[in-house]
């Protein structure tokens, strides 16, 4: 606040400035009733920028009290779509883009490792998608089947995992690497704020570049191509 209060006097001598009549230069001539008109239009155009300049200054002062006073996760609408939670934070364009590069990249690691055959030669990475589709479209034992699949990928090592992890242990890594990674770049009351929206940074969806949505789709359109060879 105290940044915001030195530079409120300095506002105010900018006004004023600003505010000051027009002025004739030496040798040039204009009519009293041309000069009211021009000083008269100049008056509304800086009465214009007056008014933008302070709805401005009182936009900045809440926006320090608001940082000044904390975070209140009453007012944060939960939410999974990326730029839906961004807009509830206070953080610059090259924050935002920051995070969603680290998000980007927590997700692309994730499908990478799921799309390593086991050792039995399964493809983690389309049996989540296919358990995910039988789930939406609510068919008998997809919730159980889902969570057998878990279960496997807890316990099943990541052929050549240089750490001997198994993928559920993989996938945690990189979630927690994405989480304080966004940490560093967020104040602790927007920290807060982003865990009201959802609490794992690393499930915002980022649209259609997003490598969980391209995962879907293509095992989805894999899936329908062979129905229509059958």
């Amino acid at each position: 606040m105290k940044a915001l209060s030195f530079a409120t006097p300095l506002l105010a001598l900018f006004l004023v400035a600003v505010c000051l009549p027009g002025h004739v230069d030496a040798g040039e001539t204009q009519t009293p009733e041309a000069q009211a008109k021009d000083d008269g239009s100049r008056v509304a155009e800086l009465e214009k920028e007056v008014a933008a300049l302070k709805k401005k200054l009182a936009e900045l002062e809440a926006r320090l009290a608001k940082l000044e006073k904390g975070a209140s996760t009453a007012e944060v609408t939960a939410t999974k779509n990326f730029e839906e939670a961004m807009v509830q934070l206070d953080i610059s364009d090259a924050e935002k883009s920051a995070i969603r590069d680290s998000i980007l990249k927590c997700k692309k690691s994730m499908v990478e490792t799921l799309e390593v055959p086991t050792a039995g030669g399964r493809i983690p990475a389309e049996e989540v998608i296919d358990c995910l589709v039988k789930m939406q479209d609510q068919e008998a034992g997809a919730a159980e089947e889902f969570q057998k699949l878990i279960l496997f990928l807890s316990t099943e090592k990541v052929p050549g995992d240089e750490k001997k992890r198994s993928y559920v242990q993989a996938i945690e890594d990189y979630k927690k690497l994405n989480r304080e990674t966004i940490a560093k770049i967020l104040s602790p009351s927007d920290r807060k704020r982003l865990d009201a929206c959802h609490a794992d940074w690393s499930e915002f969806e980022l649209g259609e570049d997003d490598p969980f949505t391209q995962l879907y789709l293509a095992r989805v359109n894999k899936t329908a191509r062979k129905k229509d060879t059958k």
